[in-house]
């Protein structure tokens, strides 16, 4: 999840190295999901990952709560909740799709996102957001390839029916991410904004979900039987924490619009990870719906950039 934004300081070199790092990590978290969900749960796997987050609890600002709206409360209940939801609908897809596929679908984020702002804050819609949006629904549909366009006897494409379920979970991961961080933002505005609170929410909503789909599902209790399902798995939930830490620190040297840029080489990354490490083709359709998606984040983020420097030059 996003953590609270510092002011731009003028290591601005670190926080390029430490958000191009942090993509490179968030890449390697996709490939490893890729890896342990082919002998492991996606149930187990939330499981673990949420519990990374349960140590947020001794972190809570306890004398806030008594003070804050219970608005926010809702507000913070609603970003954790959506919070594991990405996490869990984002191993799903990364699960079922290509790791590459399903990292440029999740992209979709930046572009969701300033539909919901819109919608519940009021934020001006322009007509660039209406070709952004045509443009990413040619890239999911291009990536996931649903049978209703394409057919299912086609030569040469990918399991339809597998591509098309993970596809649908990368989107749903997209937005839940973009209510997660609509929620923040009002939370921030507002002034109750808390991560521990948040994370706390998101690890209690995990380990209740996955431990009461686990005991239903008794077959899952035989998928962590060898050393490397184990190591597959901490390389996921390291990878993970350690993404998040270098995005805080990319954020704390370096504005939000510019980290969010260059976030956008995850893809690539993704991409190349694909073609070195896995069996899954690269093709045509899933590179051109990868270009049309990632627009978004490009677009919003060199905006960003453009707003920043104006605000910058009018304050002198």
């Amino acid at each position: 999840m996003p953590p609270e934004e510092a002011p731009v300081s003028d290591h601005t070199p670190i926080g390029l190295l430490f958000a191009f790092i942090s993509a490179i990590v968030w890449s390697l978290n996709s490939l490893g999901n890729d890896f342990v969900t082919k002998s492991v749960s996606v149930w187990t796997v939330s499981f673990v990952i949420s519990l990374c987050y349960l140590p947020a609890i001794v972190f809570i600002r306890y004398e806030q709560g008594a003070i804050i709206e219970t608005t926010d409360k809702i507000l913070t209940a609603v970003a954790g909740v959506s919070d594991f939801l990405a996490l869990f609908f984002g191993v799903i897809g990364i699960s079922l799709s290509p790791v590459g596929d399903a990292s440029a679908i999740i992209f979709s984020k930046s572009l969701v996102c300033a539909i919901l702002t819109s919608i519940f804050l009021e934020d001006e819609l322009h007509f660039c957001d209406g070709v952004l949006t045509l443009f990413n629904v040619i890239g999911v549909i291009l990536i996931s390839r649903p049978p209703l366009v394409f057919g299912n006897a086609d030569v040469g494409l990918k399991d339809n029916v597998d591509t098309l379920v993970g596809s649908i979970a990368a989107l749903l991961c997209s937005v839940f991410g973009a209510f997660l961080l609509v929620t923040v933002r009002t939370l921030h505005k507002r002034g109750a904004y808390d991560m521990a609170a948040i994370w706390s929410v998101k690890a209690t909503t995990g380990y209740l979900i996955c431990a009461v789909m686990l005991s239903i599902r008794l077959e899952h209790s035989q998928n962590m039987s060898t050393l490397l399902d184990w190591g597959y798995l901490f390389v996921v939930c390291a990878a993970g924490v350690m993404a998040t830490g270098f995005t805080y620190l990319a954020l704390r040297y370096q504005n939000a619009s510019v980290v969010s840029l260059i976030g956008t080489s995850e893809v690539v990354l993704a991409f190349i990870f694909q073609r070195f490490f896995t069996e899954d083709i690269i093709d045509w359709m899933s590179i051109t719906g990868s270009i049309c998606i990632t627009l978004s984040p490009v677009w919003y983020g060199l905006r960003g950039i453009i707003q920043l420097r104006r605000s910058g030059v009018e304050q002198q």
